[in-house]
C-alpha cells in the first residue's frame, strides 16, 4: 500500500511541474536575453518584434528577412536598456522630463495617435508610448542636457557598449563586439 501511495505522489509532483512549466512558457516568462542584469522575457521580445515586423511590412516594398527583424528587435531592446542606464547615470530629473515630453506628444493628437499606433505597429497607444515615444523623448532630453558637451555623452555611450553585459539566450543570435550578430 505504501509503495502505491509513493507512485501517486511522484506522478502528482511530475504533473504539477509539467503544468507549471507549461504555464511559464505560455505566459512568456521564458527569458530570451539578459541586459545588465535585467531579464527580457519572450513576451517582451515578441511585442517589440511584432511591432517591427508589422511596420517593416508596411514601409518597404521588399520586407526584411525574419532573422534581420529579430536582430533589429534585440538591438532595439538593448539600446533602450542602455538609454535607461545613461539617463539614470546622468540623473537630474531627466526621466521625469522625458516622461512629460512623451505624454505631451500623446495628448496633442490623442485620437490620431491611437489609430496610427494600432495601424502601423499593432500596438495600443500606451504600448507605443512606452516602447517608442518614451525612449525617443529620453534621447532628446539627453541630447539637450549634453548639447554643450557632446564628448561626455559619446564617452558614456562608448563605455556602456564596451562594458555592458549582454547575454542572448534565443537560438541563432549572440552579442559580440557591441552588437547583435546572427550565428552561422
Amino acid at each position: 500500500m505504501l509503495k502505491f501511495l509513493k507512485q501517486k505522489y511522484v506522478i502528482a509532483v511530475l504533473l504539477v511541474l509539467f503544468l507549471g512549466g507549461a504555464a511559464i512558457i505560455s505566459y512568456g516568462f521564458v527569458p530570451v536575453m539578459k541586459v545588465e542584469g535585467k531579464f527580457v522575457t519572450l513576451a517582451q521580445f515578441l511585442k517589440v518584434y511584432s511591432a517591427i515586423r508589422r511596420f517593416d511590412g508596411i514601409s518597404q516594398k521588399t520586407p526584411s528577412t525574419d532573422a534581420d527583424l529579430k536582430k533589429r528587435a534585440f538591438m532595439n531592446i538593448i539600446e533602450t536598456r542602455f538609454l535607461d542606464i545613461v539617463v539614470e547615470k546622468t540623473g537630474v530629473g531627466l526621466r521625469q522630463e522625458a516622461g512629460n515630453l512623451a505624454e505631451k506628444a500623446v495628448a496633442e493628437r490623442k485620437s490620431e495617435f491611437e489609430e496610427a499606433s494600432q495601424r502601423l505597429y499593432g500596438l495600443s497607444a500606451a504600448e507605443f508610448e512606452k516602447l517608442v515615444l518614451l525612449p525617443q523623448a529620453e534621447k532628446e532630453v539627453l541630447e539637450k542636457h549634453y548639447e554643450n558637451n557632446q564628448a561626455d555623452l559619446e564617452k558614456n555611450w562608448a563605455e556602456i557598449y564596451k562594458t555592458s553585459e549582454v547575454k542572448i539566450y534565443y537560438p541563432g543570435f549572440e552579442w559580440k563586439d557591441g552588437e547583435v550578430k546572427i550565428k552561422n
